[in-house]
């Protein structure tokens, strides 16, 4: 069973408003678990050639990277970017040996991670830095993003080649892991199962660089959501409605239909009683 520990790392001196509000929604909604901060002071990054790399250049969610594998592979529990925002509880996944997300629909997602202690997949990723530079011999770093990175070493691990992502809502079932779609843990649908999204601030990226996150993930999943089987199968006028909003648009219909319909369900209730 997983702890009830939520893990995140902050190494920079200062957070801004944005994380902190992400926080607050951790002590909101989570009160019942030991939210563990890990920094320069308890986390021992020199002792990792990749994180010691990554924090002389100032690289923090590099840092993390390697953070979130090694917490987790050591104490297990739940590990959360800090620009998460945390709009239920993690109870009813604490049962599953690990859980994560997805993003991208076809790729898995590093920013909510749920894990028993030394578990195999986080041990195999964890062996992907083991031994790595960060600092490249021609003094460049080395910016691949940790999603890429994890779902190729899932994909290897455990030899499966097909979509991350059914659009029914359900999870991939394998013997000792779970992968959630997007909805869960990284957007929200308003499908009911949402419990975290990811702002996706990215305070890795250079200054001025483009942060495509959370609305081209929102565009992807809706894009795919209703292109992954024939055009016509959805209904040929509606479905191209669907395709030529504004993904804001689509987001607040979304959001409208799931209150009319949590709605009509509790009249629903109501008059039986």
């Amino acid at each position: 069973m997983i702890p009830k520990k939520i893990h995140f790392l902050w190494m920079s001196e200062t957070k801004g408003d944005a994380v902190e509000r992400c926080l607050e929604s951790w002590r909101h909604h989570l009160h019942d678990y030991e939210i563990i901060e890990w920094n320069k002071s308890n986390f021992p990054y020199e002792d990792f050639l990749f994180a010691r790399e990554a924090f002389s250049k100032k690289k923090w969610a590099f840092v993390t990277d390697y953070f979130r594998l090694w917490v987790l592979e050591k104490y297990g529990g739940i590990y959360l970017d800090a620009d998460v925002t945390v709009n239920g509880n993690f109870d009813k996944f604490l049962e599953n040996k690990l859980f994560i997300g997805t993003e991208f629909t076809d790729q898995i997602a590093a920013h909510a991670i749920g894990a028993e202690p030394h578990h195999p997949f986080i041990l195999k990723c964890l062996d992907y830095y083991n031994g790595r530079h960060f600092i490249l011999p021609d003094g460049r770093c080395d910016m691949n993003a940790m999603p890429c990175i994890i779902t190729k070493v899932f994909m290897e691990m455990y030899g499966y080649k097909g979509a991350l992502v059914n659009f029914d809502g359900l999870p991939l079932e394998f013997p000792d892991m779970k992968i959630y779609p997007d909805s869960y843990f990284t957007i929200n649908t308003y499908d009911g199962n949402n419990v975290c999204v990811h702002n996706g601030l990215g305070s890795w990226r250079d200054a001025g660089s483009e942060n495509p996150v959370l609305e081209k993930v929102v565009g992807s999943y809706f894009w795919k959501k209703f292109c992954r089987r024939d055009i016509f199968s959805f209904g040929f006028l509606k479905k191209w409605v669907y395709l030529l909003l504004p993904v804001w648009v689509v987001v607040l219909w979304s959001k409208s239909s799931a209150k009319i319909k949590n709605n009509k369900r509790v009249k629903r209730i109501d008059l039986n009683h």
